[in-house]
């Protein structure tokens, strides 16, 4: 077992859910709270504070032992308090101790690490229906009519929003044409890689600088993630086989001599449903 150690300046003995944000923590331990030791020495050779998840570190100890220890500085850029991330050297954090007990669904990918990693499954396709439904936590409100969907949870919510864009933007690349509802446009460099490392984190307890020193993001592995994420690859394939059976459909049409009209307007790939529930 293991998990990624984090290293700050400080003389504070302990560790506050404020300090967490201020360091760019907010997400990284999960749903735990940190165990924080105090060292009179760290990678920068001052006194503060090594924070550790307790429970996946086993036996090994939370601590700074530069020995056995990897240790690496945060670009958190300029006026940000300086941040040093670590693991034991015989012992590199994986997916095993780092899952959350709050985990959802997803399928294993294979990420940069070369260990397969359970990503969420943000949605679902439907062959029979030829839509997507929504497969994150949502809401239900009573109301006159009984008990309806009241959208995704609020903790869910940023992921849905950033999925909804990547999806509706790859679908409007395949189809060639905008779809309905949700904001078309792409994610730029910085946005994609953003959006495979908040879905790492949303199963495993993880930040994005653990996800960035860990290797577990390059140009391919991002693209399973979000790809598995959204069943991109299944929609991809309906609408091929499609398309494939249309093609098959007019070459056995006997030619009726009045000339080519045109691909029938029924042929075509219908919208496909990216953003209900809201």
């Amino acid at each position: 077992m293991s998990a990624p150690l984090y290293y700050y300046a400080t003389r504070a003995s302990a560790i506050t859910g404020d300090d967490l944000k201020t360091l760019g923590l907010g997400g990284a331990f999960g749903e735990r709270q940190p165990t924080a030791r105090r060292t009179t020495r760290g990678p920068d050779d001052q006194a503060g504070l090594v924070l550790g998840d307790a429970r996946a570190m086993g036996k090994l100890p939370i601590g700074y032992y530069p020995d056995d220890q990897h240790w690496t500085e945060i670009d958190r850029g300029e006026g940000e308090p300086p941040l040093w991330i670590g693991w034991h050297k015989e012992h590199p954090p994986g997916p095993a101790s780092l899952l959350r007990d709050d985990a959802l669904p997803g399928a294993d990918v294979v990420m940069g690490d070369g260990q397969k990693w359970r990503i969420p499954i943000v949605r679902r396709w439907s062959d029979e229906d030829e839509r997507t439904y929504c497969q994150l936590p949502q809401q239900v409100r009573k109301t006159a009519a009984g008990w309806m969907p009241a959208g995704v949870m609020r903790e869910h919510r940023a992921l849905w929003e950033i999925s909804n864009r990547y999806f509706n933007s790859w679908l409007d690349a395949v189809l060639g044409a905008e779809q309905e509802g949700g904001d078309q446009a792409e994610l730029d460099f910085d946005e994609h890689f953003e959006y495979a490392a908040s879905l790492i984190a949303r199963n495993y307890r993880l930040g994005p600088w653990a996800v960035s020193e860990l290797g577990l993001l390059d140009g391919g592995a991002s693209g399973r993630a979000m790809d598995e994420a959204n069943q991109t690859h299944l929609v991809g394939e309906h609408f091929k086989k499609k398309a494939r059976a249309a093609l098959a459909s007019a070459s056995r049409t006997p030619d009726s001599g009045l000339g080519d009209r045109g691909p029938s307007p029924d042929t075509g790939p219908p919208l496909v449903s990216s953003t209900s529930p809201d």
